[in-house]
Formats: structure tokens, sequence, C-alpha cells
């Protein structure tokens, strides 16, 4: 906590002053963060003060808000970049998320919870992805709130940006990318061992896992990983693709067991209209509603992620996914 404050304070975030009669002031709290390591163990501990934004009311308070979140697709494909360029990809953090813009609007903040200190801002940039070229030199950065990754065609020129990053912000250089924001590098794509011998195997195998994940979600995202070597499969590969076939082996009548529900209801979601001005439509007819989902029980985890056993085997239960009896 007591690294936070200083931060905000060496930012200029806030001034000391008495809270005016015809004035009312926002409340705040801290934040409490356990940062990890690639490997799983523990870094650091954070904190992060956070004002009760809420309070405000949209239109009066306030009239626009925006921190720089990317994409996923942002994400992926800029990794994509970065791999088919062979360029080092680095990671930096800010200490926090407040950045150098203008507070058009008086806000005022009750001291934080053990600090004698006074009012906060918040801060607006433009876009997520930021671009600088320089004659031949291109350097991107990736920024999501308070987390940057930086890459470059040239490798001299990241860290001299990286230290010009931390004069202007309080920030931790992260070093080489091994996790961000849940998308993690699967070994495989390293591989560098022997190319399969007879490669139709291999995809006559992904191309049954392929058809076998339309009644099991849970391999959703192993037959998108596998599906990506079908070209020229190595030995880790098939490897790998024996490893999911052993898991089904060892849960043969594991399957959605939605998909063996009323067949005229199934009829009816074949065509599942996605359009957004039909799904806002219905939220404002109060057809549709939203709750708060923490990220420990986001289900798409299980589509995207690779997840240790316990949190696994917890999203196959919140999928439906059942052990039907197997034919003896």
């Amino acid at each position: 906590m007591a690294t936070e404050i200083a931060a905000l304070e060496a930012n200029a975030t806030w001034v000391m002053a008495p809270l005016p009669p015809d004035k009312k002031s926002l409340g705040c709290k801290w934040v409490y963060k356990i940062k990890y390591n690639a490997d799983g163990t523990i870094e650091r501990l954070k904190a992060h003060l956070v004002i009760l934004g809420n309070h405000q009311v949209a239109g009066i308070d306030y009239h626009e808000t925006f921190a720089p979140v990317d994409k996923m697709v942002s994400v992926r494909t800029f990794q994509a970049v970065v791999a088919s360029r062979n360029w080092a990809l680095h990671q930096m953090d800010v200490h926090n998320a407040f950045l150098h813009g203008d507070l058009n609007e008086e806000v005022y903040m009750k001291v934080p919870p053990g600090f004698y200190v006074g009012r906060t801002s918040m801060s607006y940039s433009d876009y997520s992805l930021f671009t600088l070229r320089k004659g031949s030199l291109e350097l991107y950065v990736l920024v999501y709130v308070d987390d940057l990754i930086v890459a470059s065609n040239d490798s001299s020129a990241v860290s001299p940006f990286k230290e010009y990053l931390g004069r202007c912000f309080h920030m931790k250089d992260l070093g080489v990318v091994k996790y961000f924001l849940g998308v993690e590098n699967h070994t495989l794509e390293l591989a560098k061992g022997t190319e399969v011998r007879d490669p139709e195997r291999y995809r006559r195998l992904v191309g049954r896992l392929i058809h076998l994940a339309f009644i099991r979600p849970d391999l959703a995202y192993l037959v998108y990983i596998l599906a990506q070597f079908m070209q020229h499969p190595r030995q880790e590969h098939w490897d790998a693709a024996l490893r999911v076939v052993r898991y089904l082996k060892g849960r043969p009548g594991q399957e959605c067991f939605a998909y063996y529900s009323n067949p005229v209801f199934h009829e009816r979601t074949k065509h599942i209209e996605v359009d957004c001005h039909y799904v806002r439509d219905a939220f404002r007819d109060g057809l549709l509603t939203t709750v708060h989902v923490s990220t420990a029980l986001q289900l798409v985890d299980i589509f995207t992620k690779t997840l240790g056993k316990e949190k696994f085997l917890y999203l196959l239960r919140k999928l439906d996914i059942s052990f039907l009896p197997t034919p003896t």
C-alpha cells in the first residue's frame, strides 16, 4: 500500500484540499492481488487504491471514462505477427494505472484507509496499440490497463525504450513475455523433434477429434492446438494427440448431456440469432439481464486456456458435462 501511495504522489495524482461545503467526497478502498510468476510461485503482493466511482452518475458527475483495453483478437494477432517475424517480445507492468491524462471534472475523494492523503484522479487515452516507425525501425506497444507488451524489429531498441517508459511512469520490467492475459505460449509451437513418418495418421486422428469435439466441448482447446500442426506434425505433436486419446479412454461415458435433450428443442437452436442489435433490444426489453462473473468462474477458459486439473474438472461440471453409463 505504501508503494501504491508513493507512486500516486510521484505522479502528482492529487492535492490535499478542504472539502467545499457544496461538494461530496467519494469513498475508496484497497484491492489486494497476488502476482504469480510463470511457474506458479508468488512474485509479489500488490495493492490497488480504487475510488468508488459507482456512486457517480453518468452525464452529471462525468461524461466519459476510458481505459486502454485491447481485444483478445488483437493480442493473438499481435503475437502471431511477432512470431512470424521472429521478434523478441517483452512485458512491462505499470505500478499504478494512472496515466498523464486531462481531468475536466472536479473529483473529491476521502482519505485512503490507513493514510493521510487526499484526492484522486482518473485518466483516459485513445487506443490500445501504439506504433512507432522511424526509418527502418518498427516498435509496437500493446496496452491492457497497466500491463504492456513491447515488440520491435530491432531488439537493441527495446531496452532504451523500456528505460524511457520507466522514467515517465513508475514501472516494472518483467522481461521476455511468458504469460499475458491468460494467453500462455505452449511448448508445441517450439517442437524441434523429428517429423512424424506417416503424417496421415496424425491428420486422421485429429480429424476424428475435431468431429468428437461437437459433443465433447472439453476437447475444444486441445483440438484447436493440435489442428495447427496438420501440415508437418512432429513427434511431440503426435505424443500430445495420444495423450488426448488416453484422456478419452479414462472417461468413455463423459458427454454433453444437453445434446441428447428434446429433438424439437434442438431444431429451434440450430440457428441462434447472434446479431448485436437483437441482443441489445432483448436487454432493453428486460428479456436478458447481466450479472458479474468473477475470473475464477469464466466458463470460456476451458475453450481458450491451458488449465490445471482442479479448475478443468470444475468447469466441466459447470458445462453440464455428465458421465453417462458406458455400454458393456
